[in-house]
């Protein structure tokens, strides 16, 4: 196996509150080391980076970002100490599908250990003792339930999926986090569209953030680097970098494929996908800048999107009409591990599975509708944690400000951890760090995948529909859709 050199530092192509797009392949970062720094202001001293001069090599790229955002994790879980909370060593219980998702032993890997070193911090700021009880996802909401029937305690927070977010809300377990005490949603350790993911009506049920969130969440396009070098096709490397990776860009390495199997003889695959396939359609149409709900606090949810996107429903019908296309689903992944393929669109957690690989590969972020699109857009998947608290909670202060405090603390030092694990053990180049940490940083949640599964006529309209419309189904039939869709959210979230 090819083992990546460990990176110095990684370019940070960062697109939130602290780090953000400049131009082209400048990226602006905000020092946080500098006198008189406030976690709440954006402004201060700058440090530019550039991408490495040689797209694909394995060079140390010019500036560690550790120390960046160690500095903003710090200064965030210090506002949230300054508030004067001090709970005395109270144990507080986190509710969670696995234990390591909250606590890690330190000595395993560098990414457990950011985990370990995190819970310290808060449990010394905050005299607190954290606890994880593990409770199967299938089995959390019946847990849940029969806790609240008997005025049990539970847990202090809960970490449930994106997917049952809605299921979870229609059983009325979840305490209105606009009702949490000293909790506020605005801070940029909580994930602002995970916010509107989780709002319906008058209540937000449930908050992701960097503690909650795994990379491996995350969609991304792999692709075959060997094959790019053996057909003297450009690395994409360079356009996520410039901001000119877009699905036309994408569909121009699809035309030579067609030109490869026309002119070589061969059966090579333009793309190939599987673990993602039943969402990728709809993930599509989100990294095109596409929005299946507006769901505004104090307002009634409804589907946004309407025949006006059919631009945007063209890059699916293109992408799925290819000739070239893999369509067995069941072996997208052999597929690309065998070479056959010169893409595959899917889950990250497969690097797992990819150190030993034959073939060379890299990733890539989903591509942008347009080079005016301001940002990449990297879909969460249905399973995503968020935090939550139990309707019958016994302290709503020390759940809201430990949930705060969490967050707080692992401000960007988490997923630079990841990527650092990665780097070490996973990937194949220094560039590919770069793409996982642009990925990560631009990541989103979605209303539809949060309560598609408690609203039938919701998931019809939204990621059904766009896998419908993958196979062949008209997007006006698909808009056709969107009053039942209403109807159903008006009748369950009305904000009147």
């Amino acid at each position: 196996m090819y083992k990546a050199r460990k990176s110095l530092g990684r370019i940070a192509c960062l697109l939130g509150t602290v780090l953000f797009l400049q131009s082209c392949s400048l990226i602006v970062i905000n020092n946080p080391t500098a006198d008189g720094y406030d976690p709440e202001d954006t402004g201060g001293d700058a440090v530019t980076i550039q991408p490495s001069d040689q797209i694909g090599a394995d060079l140390p790229p010019k500036v560690d970002n550790e120390a960046t955002y160690r500095a903003y994790a710090n200064a965030y879980l210090e506002s949230v100490k300054n508030k004067g909370f001090y709970y005395d060593g109270a144990t507080v219980i986190l509710s969670a599908p696995y234990e390591s998702i909250v606590e890690s032993d330190s000595a395993s890997d560098v990414y457990s250990k950011a985990r370990y070193d995190r819970n310290r911090a808060v449990e010394k700021a905050m005299g607190i003792r954290i606890a994880v009880s593990e409770t199967n996802a299938d089995s959390l909401l019946d847990s849940l339930q029969a806790s609240i029937r008997a005025d049990e305690y539970f847990a202090d927070l809960i970490l449930l999926q994106q997917q049952n977010i809605g299921t979870f809300a229609a059983a009325d377990v979840l305490f209105n986090l606009r009702s949490a005490p000293f909790l506020d949603l605005s801070q940029p350790y909580f994930d602002a569209a995970s916010v509107e993911a989780a709002t319906a009506g008058h209540k937000t049920y449930a908050v992701a953030g960097p503690a909650s969130f795994e990379e491996t969440s995350l969609s991304a396009v792999f692709f075959n680097r060997d094959l790019m070098e053996k057909y003297n096709l450009d690395l994409p490397y360079n356009s996520v970098y410039t901001g000119s990776w877009t699905w036309d860009a994408f569909f121009r390495y699809s035309a030579a494929v067609s030109d490869i199997n026309g002119n070589e003889s061969t059966s090579l695959h333009s793309f190939s996908t599987q673990y993602a396939a039943k969402n990728m359609p709809g993930n599509v149409f989100i990294s095109c800048g596409g929005k299946f709900v507006d769901a505004p606090l104090h307002t009634t949810p409804s589907v946004h999107f309407s025949q006006d996107d059919s631009a945007l429903a063209e890059i699916i019908t293109r992408l799925y009409s290819d000739p070239h296309a893999n369509r067995d689903t069941s072996a997208g992944v052999s597929q690309f591990h065998s070479g056959s393929s010169l893409f595959l669109l899917d889950r990250l957690y497969l690097m797992n599975w990819m150190p030993n690989s034959s073939q060379n590969w890299g990733i890539l972020p989903m591509p942008k509708y347009t080079e005016e699109q301001a940002n990449y857009i990297s879909l969460t998947d249905e399973t995503a944690l968020f935090f939550a608290i139990q309707k019958n909670t016994v302290n709503a202060e020390m759940a809201s400000v430990v949930l705060s405090a969490l967050n707080a603390a692992s401000y960007g030092i988490l997923t630079d951890a990841y990527v650092d694990l990665a780097i070490n053990d996973l990937l194949r180049d220094n560039d590919s760090a770069n793409m996982l940490e642009i990925i990560a940083h631009s990541r989103t949640y979605d209303f539809a995948l949060a309560f598609g599964p408690a609203n039938t006529a919701l998931t019809s309209a939204a990621f059904g529909g766009m896998s419908d419309l993958s196979a062949g189904t008209s997007f006006a039939k698909i808009c056709a859709r969107i009053p039942a869709a209403n109807k159903e959210l008006a009748s369950k979230y009305a904000a009147d």
